[in-house]
């Protein structure tokens, strides 16, 4: 008889599909109940089933707290050979005896055989078992029979696959277990310039540096792994070109601690939209750069290309660039080829279009041929037309900064961004009609719930300009008539009666002179 009251005291095993936990059943006749809850806010253990395996058969001595280790041709083994042989012991007894004083790393080497030999095989399935479905974040296994049970989880519905830490070895007959998860998390996040924030939506004009970071979590676990597999995945649509050396990883928001991208990181990109950020967390945390739990911030960025969809009305639930991420894990520690994959987080990035009507004074006549130049800040702004009488800008240097109006009076400008000042310089105005002054104007733009996927208005201000104004996504700038021929009360005649007055004058200076030098002589 060997005192094993303490057998898997100390066992604490980091699972993730394999939830593995061993409980203690009692020598009085059953039925026995295994409750195993959740406790996480993380991640979900509902709807997972649960099933109870008996490793050990055993009698319970009341008496001397003890049990004694008895064969049995429902349990795993009948001598553990393989157990017993990778810890270094001779029996099944003996493997119990050296497993009632276990430390951690013989505990994990005790679960680890466990899985090889028995599990992983399906030696597993042949044995007396008994299984419940998790019902919210509880799960109830009944069992008939006495003996100690391996318990793991399988059938994860979900992309967070389930993760335990669990501590074994109970001596009630009804055994509760607080299932510890854990599953790592991320979040994409876009800066919006106008904004100064992070969120899910931003708005750029084409050719600007767009800025992306995502937010994610080092799960609790990750020592228990030989091997651990942390691979960020991310991928833009057409509209938007990474720049992937810009890739850094911090442990901070304030980015003041930067893991090493020569010894933890690694960034292959597919192509111009798609890229990987491997992050060896394992050898970062065994350097002690990072800590089991803690929080990565992966910054990197892109250009808002030519290829960009364009919003050029409201609402509109289409023309948005996205960009998302996710995060591949691994998730068995008995096998470094298994991973799971958290959703997928998005980010929306949109640039926009406005019209320019040009009319006659009274707004009655659409007029052809006037020339513009768009100004932001001191810089003219170059376009490509793209269409008849639509210009989209240009990222590469070339195209033209003159945009002229066709038959319809009207030019579209594709790719500008809101908040932004712009200012719309009529260079030539149309046969017959003076320029109008410069217009001063922007965009404004709102997103249903916030979430960005969803653009809820697109309106554009006049803020100078008194020939201009805005309706919608419009800005209307109206021309005078130009004068014919100098008209009575024009300047024309100003300088006709300026100019006759001087001739007056001098012509009388001279009479005058004249006559006093007649006089004189």
């Amino acid at each position: 008889m060997k005192n094993i009251k303490k057998i898997f005291s100390m066992l604490t095993i980091t699972v993730m599909i394999f939830a593995f936990n061993c409980m203690a059943a009692f020598a009085a006749e059953g039925p026995y109940t295994i409750t195993l809850t959740n406790s996480s806010s993380n991640v979900s253990i509902a709807g997972k089933t649960y099933t109870a395996y008996k490793v050990f058969n055993l009698s319970y001595n009341a008496d001397k707290t003890a049990y004694t280790y008895l064969p049995g041709d429902d349990c795993l083994s009948q001598d553990y050979a393989a157990v017993c042989a990778t810890m270094g012991v001779a029996d099944v007894n003996a493997l119990i005896t050296t497993m009632s004083s276990a430390n951690a790393a013989d505990a994990r080497k005790f679960a680890d055989s466990i899985y090889d030999n028995y599990i992983k095989n399906g030696v597993a399935d042949t044995v007396y078992k008994a299984s419940a479905t998790a019902s919210g974040e509880t799960a109830t296994i009944t069992v008939d029979k006495a003996g100690y049970y391996l318990v793991y989880g399988e059938g994860a519905s979900n992309e967070k696959a389930v993760t335990s830490l669990v501590m074994l070895g109970s001596t009630d007959p009804n055994a509760e277990i607080t299932v510890k998860l854990d599953a790592p998390t991320i979040t994409k996040e876009i800066y919006h310039n106008e904004l100064n924030s992070w969120g899910s939506v931003g708005d750029n004009q084409i050719g600007d540096k767009v800025n992306f970071r995502t937010i994610s979590n080092v799960p609790a676990y990750v020592s228990s792994y030989t091997n651990y597999k942390y691979i960020i995945h991310d991928t833009m649509t057409n509209g938007l070109t990474v720049d992937t050396d810009s890739v850094h990883v911090y442990t901070d928001e304030n980015k003041t601690t930067e893991l090493d991208k020569t010894a933890y990181i690694t960034v292959s990109k597919t192509d111009d939209q798609n890229f990987t950020v491997t992050i060896d967390v394992l050898k970062a945390i065994k350097d002690g750069k990072l800590a089991e739990g803690a929080t990565l911030y992966t910054y990197y960025d892109a250009t808002l290309n030519e290829s960009a969809l364009k919003a050029s009305t409201s609402p509109d639930e289409t023309n948005h660039n996205d960009n998302e991420a996710w995060l591949e894990y691994s998730n068995n520690p008995y096998d470094n080829t298994s991973s799971a994959e958290t959703p997928k987080s998005k980010v929306y990035d949109w640039t926009f279009t406005v019209n320019v009507s040009k009319t006659n004074g009274d707004g009655t006549k659409q007029l052809s041929g006037a020339v513009f130049n768009i100004k932001r800040g001191d810089n003219v702004l170059k376009f490509k037309e793209t269409g008849t009488k639509e210009y989209t800008l240009s990222t590469d240097g070339t195209g033209s900064e003159d945009l002229t109006t066709g038959d319809d009076g009207i030019i579209k400008v594709i790719g500008l961004d809101d908040s932004v000042d712009y200012v719309l310089v009529e260079k030539t105005a149309p046969d017959g009609y003076n320029k109008a002054p410069d217009t001063t104007f922007n965009l404004t733009s709102a997103y249903a719930e916030n979430n960005g996927a969803k653009l809820e208005t697109l309106a554009a201000g006049v803020t100078s300009g008194d020939q201009s104004s805005a309706s919608g996504n419009t800005i209307t700038v109206k021309n005078n008539s130009g004068s014919a021929l100098v008209g009575t009360g024009g300047i024309g005649t100003t300088i006709f009666y300026v100019g006759g007055g001087i001739i007056m004058v001098v012509a009388a200076v001279l009479l005058i002179t004249k006559k006093r030098m007649k006089n004189k002589q």
